[in-house]
C-alpha cells in the first residue's frame, strides 16, 4: 500500500478491498463457535459473545482503545497505568537470562478471523511447547497484528506475530516476533514469509468462521532464522522481556512478555492482505489496523538476554 495516499482514501481502498475479498472467500469458511477457549487473546476468552460488548482498535471511535475500561467492569484492568501492554522498547539492561527452548511439532493449518485478529489456534492435544528456565508453557494460538503493537528502537514494524503459551498454573507467556516488508522478490518461498503468506490466504473474511487449510505447519517456522540446535528445537538466545498484559480486552495482567530484537521478512502483498481482512471486522468500518496505542512503561524494566 503505498504511504504516498492520505489515511481517508486507504481506508476507502482497504474497505473495498475487503468487501472484494469477503465475496472471494464466501465459500471458504467454516462457521466456529467462539474463539478457542483459554487461548485467544480476544474477550471471548473471558465471557460468552452475548456478554462482551462491542469494541475496536479504532481510537477514533468510542468503543475503540482509550474506552475499552469502560466498556464493562470486566475490563477495568485496561485502564492500568504502568502494567499494560504494549509499550515501547530499547536496548533493556542485559541480565543473566536463560536461553529459551521452542519446540513446535507440525500441525493441521486452521486460520480463524476472530473479529479482532486472525489467529491459528493449535489443536487439543498439541504438544508445542516453550522451556524458560525451569517452566514449561505450551503453545495454544498464534496471531497476527498489522502494525506492530511494540515499537523496538523508534521503530514500528509492518506486522507482529504473538505466539500465545499457558503453563499448568495458567499464567501466559507471549512470544512475540517482528515483521518487516521484504524488498520485492527478495524474500523466500518458504520459511515465515511463506508461512504467513498461506495463512494470510487462508483467512476469512467474516468474522466467527474459521478455513482448515488443509495443510500442516510448525510455528518454528515464524522465528527468526538462524535460532535453532536440531536436538533441541529452536533455541532462542536473545530477547527482550518484561512484565505486562495481554492487548486487548480484558487486558490481563501478569503475562511475561518476551520479544525476539530480531525481525522477520514479510511480504508486501501479506501484509496489505491482512490489513484488508482488518479493515472488514465488524465495526471497523474500513478502519486496517489492529494494534492497540503503546502504553506507558511505568516502573517496570526491560531485561535483554545476548
Amino acid at each position: 500500500m503505498s504511504r504516498h495516499l492520505s489515511r481517508r482514501a486507504r481506508r476507502s481502498v482497504l474497505a473495498a478491498w475487503a468487501a472484494g475479498l469477503a465475496a472471494a472467500l464466501a465459500a471458504a469458511p467454516v462457521p466456529i463457535a467462539a474463539a478457542a477457549a483459554g487461548a485467544s487473546t480476544s474477550a471471548a476468552a473471558a465471557a460468552g459473545p452475548a456478554t462482551v460488548p462491542a469494541w475496536t482498535h479504532d481510537p477514533a471511535r468510542t468503543d475503540g482503545p482509550a474506552h475499552w475500561a469502560s466498556l464493562t467492569p470486566d475490563w477495568a484492568a485496561c485502564g492500568g497505568e504502568g502494567d499494560q501492554s504494549p509499550v515501547a522498547l530499547g536496548n533493556g539492561r542485559r541480565a543473566a537470562l536463560p536461553e529459551l527452548r521452542a519446540d513446535y511439532p507440525r500441525v493441521p493449518l486452521v486460520v480463524e478471523n476472530t473479529g479482532h485478529v486472525v489467529e491459528v489456534p493449535q489443536p487439543d492435544g498439541a504438544q508445542g511447547t516453550l522451556r524458560f528456565g525451569g517452566t514449561t508453557y505450551r503453545l495454544v494460538q498464534w496471531h497476527v497484528h498489522v502494525p506492530s503493537e511494540h515499537v523496538l528502537n523508534g521503530h514500528r514494524y509492518a506486522m507482529e506475530i504473538h505466539l500465545v503459551h499457558r503453563d499448568s498454573n495458567g499464567a501466559t507467556a507471549v512470544l512475540a516476533v517482528l515483521a518487516d516488508v521484504a524488498r520485492p522478490g527478495g524474500y523466500p518461498l518458504g520459511g515465515t514469509a511463506g508461512l504467513l503468506r498461506r495463512t494470510a490466504r487462508a483467512a476469512p473474511a467474516a468474522a466467527g468462521t474459521e478455513t482448515d487449510t488443509g495443510t500442516t505447519a510448525s510455528a518454528a517456522d515464524l522465528l527468526p532464522t538462524g535460532t535453532g540446535r536440531p536436538t533441541d528445537g529452536a533455541v532462542v538466545t536473545r530477547y527482550l522481556t518484561y512484565g505486562g498484559s495481554l492487548t486487548t480486552p480484558p487486558c490481563t495482567t501478569g503475562v511475561r512478555w518476551i520479544v525476539l530484537p530480531t525481525p522477520v521478512l514479510v511480504g508486501a502483498g501479506t501484509v496489505e492482505r491482512l490489513h484488508a481482512v482488518v479493515a472488514g471486522f465488524p465495526g471497523y468500518d474500513g478502519y486496517p489496523d489492529n494494534n492497540r496505542p503503546l502504553q506507558p512503561l511505568g516502573s517496570r524494566e526491560v531485561l535483554r538476554r545476548g
